[in-house]
C-alpha cells in the first residue's frame, strides 16, 4: 500500500499535462513560484470557500476542503478538466486505501460549476495503473523530450522548455 500512496495530487495532476513538467517537478526544477497565472490560482483558492478550513494535509495529500463528507478541489478552469478530475480521484483512492469512503467535487468558483467525481472501479483500475506509470517516468535519468501542446503557451515551465 504505502508504494502506491508516496505520490502527491500534484504530481498526478502533471502526469495528465505534461510528463516533462511531472520529471522536472519532482526533480525539484520549479518555476511555479514566479508564475502569475499560479498566483491567480492560488488567490482563487483563497477567497473561494472562506468559511471551510482549507489546506487539509494527509499523508502526501493536501485537500482544499472538506464540506459534508464531500472533499473538494477548487480549480480557475475546466480547460484542463481530466487532470483536475484525476487529481480528485487520487484524493478519494488514497483515503479509500486509509479505510475513508467519500466523493469529491471539483469546484470552479469563477465559472460558478461544480462537478461531481466518483471512483468507480474503472476509474480506480486507470488510477492505479497512472501511478505505477508516473513512478517509472519520475525514476528515470532525464526528462522526456518537451512537446508542445496549446497548454504551454501558458506554463510556468515554457521558458526552461522552449528555450
Amino acid at each position: 500500500m504505502r508504494e502506491q500512496l508516496n505520490i502527491t495530487g500534484t504530481q498526478l495532476n502533471y502526469y495528465f499535462i505534461c510528463k516533462r513538467k511531472l520529471w522536472l517537478y519532482c526533480h525539484d526544477i520549479t518555476f511555479e513560484a514566479s508564475s502569475d497565472l499560479v498566483k491567480i490560482g492560488k488567490l482563487i483558492h483563497k477567497e473561494s470557500f472562506k468559511r471551510n478550513k482549507k489546506e487539509i494535509r494527509i499523508g502526501n495529500i493536501s485537500i482544499d476542503h472538506i464540506k459534508d463528507g464531500v472533499i473538494h478541489e477548487v480549480k480557475k478552469s475546466d480547460k484542463i478538466h481530466e487532470a483536475h478530475q484525476y487529481q480528485l480521484l487520487y484524493y478519494i483512492y488514497y483515503l479509500k486505501r486509509l479505510g475513508i469512503t467519500t466523493t469529491g467535487l471539483l469546484d470552479y468558483p469563477k465559472l460558478k460549476k461544480s462537478v461531481k467525481v466518483v471512483l468507480t472501479p474503472q476509474k480506480q483500475e486507470f488510477l492505479e495503473h497512472t501511478i505505477k506509470s508516473i513512478q517509472t517516468l519520475t525514476s528515470a535519468e532525464k526528462p522526456q523530450k518537451p512537446e508542445y501542446t496549446p497548454i504551454c503557451d501558458k506554463c510556468a515551465y515554457a521558458e526552461y522548455c522552449w528555450s
